[in-house]
């Protein structure tokens, strides 16, 4: 069983999860991770000026009652990520 901002998980088919880093080199933004409640504009969840303490979160979920301005996912995870500069849009 696994507790996550007061959530429980009894894993009924045991843990699974899935990591990934992506590189989007010259950008300076990211957007993306639907079903959040935060902003468009994904913020820092690494290092000394993260405005996160916790990584974005894709859990295949429904949640009732949820927190403003917090990287936990609402709804099933939809992992979509684009990066916009003067030169290109990637996604």
């Amino acid at each position: 069983e696994e507790s996550f901002g007061g959530h429980k998980d009894s894993k009924p088919l045991g843990p699974a999860s899935v990591g990934l880093d992506i590189s989007f080199p010259g950008s300076q933004h990211l957007y993306g991770l639907p079903e959040h409640a935060s902003s468009m504009q994904l913020q820092t969840t690494k290092g000394d000026k993260s405005h996160y303490n916790e990584p974005y979160r894709l859990y295949t979920l429904d949640v009732f009652e949820y927190e403003l301005d917090e990287p936990m996912a609402l709804y099933g995870g939809i992992p979509i990520v684009w990066s916009h500069t003067a030169a290109s849009t990637v996604g």
